[in-house]
């Protein structure tokens, strides 16, 4: 018995090396995270994009406005390198107006394209999980 759980950690520690071992040698992608940016390149050159039923505003610079209410929490992932803008994500936790709680929201911008991945985040873990994926349009 203890035999067979020497052999059984011993080949998870040469798998994890193996995998370690590929990773450094096939590095997947470069993240600059930055806290203090102005959005307007990344919000598709615009002031204002409309995704599902939510209006991202970064008229206000830094910091966007998501339909009218100002983010908890921001983090600006770029994922290709420093002062490239075109694979971005942005993360934020902003208080929901119809329900006690928060929306994490996920933006992502890649091939000049942009999406919005929406969850509402559940009290407890027993709850469903629901998911929304929206396409954003630029709001001139």
């Amino acid at each position: 018995m203890l035999k067979q759980a020497d052999e059984n950690r011993i080949a998870r520690q040469a798998k994890v090396k193996e995998l370690s071992r590929q990773s450094a040698l096939n590095p997947i992608k470069e993240q600059v995270v930055v806290s203090n940016i102005n959005l307007i390149p990344i919000f598709l050159g615009s002031k204002a994009l409309q995704c599902g039923p939510f209006l991202l505003d970064s008229s206000r610079g830094n910091v966007a406005l998501i339909n009218g209410l100002t983010p908890k929490t921001q983090k600006v992932t770029l994922l290709t390198g420093a002062d490239n803008f075109n694979r971005v994500m942005v993360e934020w936790m902003v208080e929901r107006s119809d329900y006690p709680g928060f929306y994490g929201l996920e933006y992502i911008k890649r091939n000049g394209k942009a999406i919005l991945n929406v969850e509402p985040i559940r009290r407890n873990m027993d709850q469903r999980r629901a998911l929304g994926s929206f396409d954003c349009l630029k709001i001139n």
